[in-house]
Order: structure tokens, then C-alpha cells, then sequence
């Protein structure tokens, strides 16, 4: 037999992208809300606590397996619980957490494989920690932006993992 190997090529890549278009079409709605924090209702700018639409995300992304992704803007939020394999991705430099009254906004206890990313974190002098962590395993804090607690910036306890450009001000005032 003959092999035209552009052929097979070609047949094969335009089957994988029909079968790709067909599994992101069969997906149900909430979960492709994960990917997208805007789908999620959240309202940039508002002063309302948006604390359950983020952890109603923050959960349907546990049981997927996938990340929040987080639009651009300014979401007040507090009190956040991730889970395990948790991956919150900001869009970096435009994406800000503001805490409303809790003693952290983000914060995970006895979890593993955690991701906080290009995220600005703003503890508004209405949390205690603005990132709180204990009994935590291979968990990555990369290039956030943390201000402004009324105690510590980062309470990490009994954890491992990695924290990297990271920038930290005004905290304890």
C-alpha cells in the first residue's frame, strides 16, 4: 500500500480538531464558567462582597480539575476557601482582590498542589492576613502584589512549596 503521508496528516489533524470542537461544545455551562470569571457574574468595581460567586468558581473548578481564570478589574471579596489542586490565575497586573471583612482573603488549610498567580491582593485594612495557609503541600505563590493587611501579609504555617516575585507593602498598619 501507498501512504500519502501529507494526506494522513492532514486527515488526522482535521479529525482532532472535529473531535476538539465537538468535546468544548458538549461541555455544560458551568464548567466553562471556570475558565472565565466574567461568566461568573462577578462585577468589577462593585463594592458588593462577591465572596460566593468566586468560591461557587473556586468549587466547580475543584471538581473539574480546572483553573479560575480571573478577568481584569477589582472584585471585593473575602474569606475564601481553596481546595485542593486549586489554580487562581489573575490576569496579571490587572487583576485585584479586595478583602471585605474576614480575617483573610484567600486562604486554604490540610490541601496540596496550590496556585496563586499574577494576582494583586488588597487587605484594605479589613483583614488580618491577607493569605493564609496551614498544613499545606507544593503550593506556588507566583508574582502577586500583596498590600495592606491589618496583620501579616502571608500566614504561612507548616507548608511547602514556592513563593516567587512576589511584592509585599503597607502591611501591620
Amino acid at each position: 500500500m501507498d501512504f500519502n503521508r501529507r494526506a494522513v496528516l492532514a486527515t488526522s489533524t482535521g479529525l482532532a480538531f472535529a473531535l476538539g470542537a465537538t468535546s468544548v461544545a458538549a461541555r455544560p455551562t458551568q464548567a466553562a464558567a471556570v475558565d472565565d470569571g466574567s461568566a461568573l457574574k462577578l462585577r468589577s468595581g462593585s463594592a458588593r462582597d462577591q465572596a460566593a460567586v468566586l468560591q461557587d468558581a473556586i468549587d466547580v473548578a475543584y471538581a473539574a480539575g480546572r483553573p479560575v481564570l480571573l478577568p481584569a478589574g477589582r472584585f471585593v471579596v473575602g474569606g475564601l476557601e481553596l481546595r485542593n489542586g486549586t489554580r487562581l490565575i489573575g490576569a496579571h497586573g490587572t487583576t485585584a482582590l479586595v478583602g471585605a471583612n474576614a480575617e483573610s482573603i484567600i486562604s486554604a488549610r490540610n490541601v496540596s498542589n496550590i496556585v496563586i498567580e499574577g494576582i494583586r491582593l488588597e487587605g484594605s485594612g479589613q483583614v488580618q492576613h491577607v493569605v493564609s495557609l496551614e498544613d499545606c503541600q507544593n503550593i506556588r505563590l507566583e508574582n502577586l502584589e500583596i498590600q495592606g493587611a491589618s496583620g501579616s501579609a502571608l500566614r504561612v504555617r507548616a507548608c511547602a512549596g514556592r513563593i516567587e516575585g512576589c511584592m509585599i507593602s503597607e502591611i501591620g498598619a
